[in-house]
């Protein structure tokens, strides 16, 4: 019975997601051209707000925010593990706006394209490391330019808890490159996502590191620094949670 249970909630669940997305790609197709700047950002905000409130209604899910005051007032780049698609949504509530660094093939329909658009991403064609790390350097500094923010997941793709995933140099370069603040973010949400029939976990717990200052760092100590930081962080959120678990 729980198992029924669980597979409506999922299936409701993902088509709310989908008929939400729907509704914005068409609606953005009509009047996203006609929109200004702060107005998309809003509207995103919005969007990815009700997804995770949807999250929260039906799987329990709760996220905590540690150390948000040591988010920058300037634009920045936020380089943060990669474990679910779930920090895909709530992490671009961190900053406002924010750009997200993502795979290219995940803008080839007009419809998710069109969605999309309102983070304004930076589309990497992965099957091409070169063109991929030109491509961020050029439009990552873009996006900065225009005061946005840049969301890097490192790793390139998801990493399951237990895995070890290595972290590339993009978002130390970038922001070595720009000249802005790197700020490393852990979190412990592949312990809560996908979720489950019977889920020991049901808090995220998200670790705003402090900022890394590119103008005093050279590119090799940025990377280092962040990366011992990030990988530190996000073992120990884990072994946390793991270790208030009781068993069922």
């Amino acid at each position: 019975m729980a198992s029924l249970w669980h597979t409506i909630k999922l299936v409701l669940f993902y088509v709310s997601c989908y008929l939400l997305a729907t509704c914005v790609a068409l609606y953005l197709l009509v009047f996203g051209r006609f929109m200004p700047e702060a107005k998309k950002n809003i509207f995103k905000h919005r969007c990815i707000s009700v997804i995770m409130w949807l999250v929260k209604v039906f799987f329990s899910i709760r996220i905590s925010i540690e150390n948000p005051h040591l988010l920058p007032a300037e634009p920045c780049v936020l380089m943060a593990n990669h474990q679910s698609s779930l920090e895909t949504f709530f992490l671009q509530l961190l900053c406002e706006p924010m750009s997200v660094v993502l795979k290219k093939e995940l803008v080839g329909s007009v419809l998710l394209r069109s969605a999309l658009s309102l983070a304004d991403p930076v589309p990497l064609d992965r099957s091409k490391p070169a063109q991929a790390y030109r491509d961020l350097l050029k439009e990552g500094s873009l996006r900065l330019q225009k005061q946005r923010c840049i969301l890097i997941f490192p790793e390139g793709t998801r990493v399951k808890i237990g895995e070890q995933g290595k972290f590339n140099r993009g978002a130390a370069s970038l922001a070595h490159r720009a000249q802005v603040p790197l700020v490393p973010v852990a979190h412990n949400a592949g312990l809560c996502w996908p979720p489950v029939v019977h889920p020991q976990h049901t808090h995220i717990r998200v670790r705003i590191g402090a900022a890394l200052d590119a103008r005093n760092l050279s590119l090799d100590e940025l990377y280092l620094q962040s990366c011992a930081w990030l990988q530190e962080n996000r073992d120990a959120l884990i072994s946390a949670a793991q270790k208030n678990v009781t068993p069922q």
